[in-house]
């Protein structure tokens, strides 16, 4: 194509499929591929789900106070894997550089944000005591 008839401009549009979905990451784990693919997962994390919970029975047999050595959990934290993404060389190669971009995020840092009854602080979860306890 000669420069005349090259357009001048290139309109992109971008359409959501319907598997398109907004997740929360708190990390991410990656690496190659067999095939030497960039291939990237990201977490989430929190804290176990009871599978049982065991309760004393009331006056009218309804749940009444819970009897905690019965609880019946796993242990620590769990990272659930929402997505991985595979991305080939030259895919990742356009990727933004975030690098750049970090003093846009440093302002994020300082902001303390609550999620889930729990609170985070230059990247660093603090639970509420509530927790604790259990």
């Amino acid at each position: 194509m000669s420069e005349s008839t090259q357009p001048k401009k290139l309109r992109v549009e971008y359409l959501k499929s319907s598997a398109f979905r907004i997740i929360h990451a708190d990390g991410a784990l990656g690496g190659t591929s067999p095939r030497l693919e960039l291939f990237i997962t990201f977490y989430s994390e929190r804290f176990p789900i009871p599978k049982v919970l065991t309760y004393e029975p009331t006056s009218t047999n309804s749940p009444g106070r819970e009897i905690m050595e019965e609880r019946e959990s796993k242990e620590g934290i769990i990272r659930e894997v929402e997505v991985g993404v595979m991305l080939d060389l030259p895919a990742a190669k356009k990727l933004p550089n975030l690098r750049r971009r970090e003093s846009r995020f440093s302002a994020l840092k300082c902001q303390p944000r609550k999620y889930n009854n729990e609170r985070t602080f230059n990247g660093k979860a603090t639970v509420h005591k509530k927790h604790m306890d259990r």
